[in-house]
């Protein structure tokens, strides 16, 4: 931490101005000295005006025109943290201009034990694991209140992950998440979600009661499974929606717990005869579209309808 600028009234404390800078390992770790819920995520480093107004019983702070770096991302925005009723409240607005997607990982345990071990946090993922295990930490869920946005305008990723951009409108209220939208630039289409998590200790310790509504709108086939070579020649769209619900305490033991329904339609396009064989282990249709060449075939349509018991569809 380090800061420069002026205290106004020192024997009172009425007030502070002073550009401040911030880095640590996780902005989680500044919890046990703000007091205020930040998420967990890589190393980061921040400069911005904080301005301080304090009253009697009330306080006002606000982290202006803020700037830095989370892991290898861009941040920057307008911050508000105010006391003085039963408890804080944070608001404002985040947004990056080139997010590494990688660098959200640690805010549901889905980097890996070595990234763990540099926020502070035990390395508890098991190798043998796809789903992060890392148990959310509800119990702070109910210290302060937060009306944020974020928006991210690009995002580097992997080729096999087809997302361009995304935005959230996050509000914890008595121990509730709320994402009202989450919404993700995907394959050319949309993907927008409305998700609940009640920490609020109603379902005991550590418990999330999460309820998710998802919609996928004009995904294309092609631009949806990149890395797949015999799908870059297709076209057509996806849309979808699914309804889930769980209670658990990490990603893994919501997703194992998960009822609802999943829903997906292909209206028109066309795809590959060779990977529609290839699918089928057709072996000798197979070997005939590879001496006398690969043709599309038409879709009129494709369409599933799974039911989620108990993490099973």
């Amino acid at each position: 931490i380090a800061f420069e600028g002026t205290l106004t009234k020192p024997t009172q404390l009425a007030a502070l101005d002073m550009r401040l800078k911030l880095s640590g390992p996780s902005m989680a770790r500044l919890y046990p000295l703000i007091g205020v819920l930040l998420p967990e995520t890589p190393a980061y480093s921040t400069e911005g005006r904080l301005i301080g107004a304090l009253g009697a019983g009330s306080s006002r702070w606000t982290y202006d025109k803020f700037r830095g770096k989370v892991g290898s991302s861009d941040i920057g925005g307008h911050l508000e943290f105010q006391t003085g009723k039963s408890r804080g409240k944070l608001s404002g607005t985040v947004t990056s201009k080139l997010l590494q997607f990688d660098d959200l990982g640690p805010l549901i345990g889905a980097d890996s034990n070595a990234s763990k071990q540099r926020r502070g946090v035990a390395p508890v993922q098991p190798p043998n694991k796809v789903l992060p295990v890392e148990k959310f930490h509800t119990e702070r869920w109910t210290a302060i209140d937060a009306d944020v946005r974020f928006s991210a305008a690009r995002i580097m990723r992997e080729k096999q992950l087809p997302i361009t951009k995304l935005s959230t409108h996050l509000i914890l209220k008595n121990g509730v998440i709320t994402l009202t939208p989450l919404s993700f630039g995907i394959a050319g289409g949309t993907l927008n979600s409305n998700i609940k998590l009640d920490g609020s200790g109603r379902q005991g310790k550590d418990a999330i009661k999460a309820t998710a509504k998802v919609t996928a709108r004009g995904l294309r086939i092609n631009q949806l499974f990149p890395a797949i070579e015999g799908l870059q020649a297709s076209v057509g769209q996806v849309n979808g929606d699914a309804s889930l619900s769980a209670t658990g305490n990490s990603v893994a033991s919501l997703l194992a717990a998960s009822n609802g329904e999943v829903r997906t339609l292909i209206n028109q396009g066309t795809v590959s005869k060779l990977l529609l064989e290839k699918m089928g282990l057709n072996i000798g249709s197979i070997v005939l579209t590879k001496l006398f060449g690969d043709r599309t075939v038409q879709i009129n349509c494709l369409a599933s309808d799974f039911n989620v018991v108990n993490g099973v569809a």
